[in-house]
């Protein structure tokens, strides 16, 4: 069976702006009690494209509870108490991070950091993992594969 253009194109998952991703991100952050800041600000018009911010710097920094499930995964990042966080916000689950992201990430990790690079879903993995969510309770399209 042939498919045409319009066909194809009604077959495709939509591409979510990296901006809704951070909006929906934060706001989720914020319903678990957690405290956001978002660094990234665009530049007055007329100046290069980018943020204002350290080059590499995360998208996003949260403060959050402690979690509320007590996970046995032996998961690195998972925490008994108040976790910092960083959120990488990317629209897609494949982001492509930049050289300072990269190390943005390694020092995190150095320090015992929580960081995140990726899309809702990654954070959602990262949330469920931690124990402050229950798999159960996302939506079967954000759980993570696997």
């Amino acid at each position: 069976m042939k498919v045409d253009r319009y066909q194809r194109r009604q077959l495709r998952k939509p591409v979510i702006a990296e901006k809704v991703e951070q909006a929906n991100g934060v706001a989720l952050l914020r319903s678990l009690g957690g405290r956001v800041w978002v660094l990234g600000t665009k530049r007055k018009r007329g100046d290069h494209q980018g943020t204002m911010q350290t080059a590499g710097i995360a998208d996003v920094k949260a403060f959050l509870p402690a979690p509320r499930y007590t996970i046995n995964t032996g998961a690195p990042h998972a925490r008994s108490g108040p976790t910092g966080l960083w959120w990488e916000a990317k629209r897609s689950a494949g982001g492509v991070q930049s050289d300072e992201q990269k190390t943005f990430e390694k020092w995190c990790q150095f320090t015992n950091e929580a960081y995140v690079c990726g899309n809702l879903d990654a954070l959602f993995a990262w949330l469920i993992d931690a124990g402050y969510l229950l798999e159960d309770n996302v939506p079967y399209y954000r759980r993570p594969k696997g």
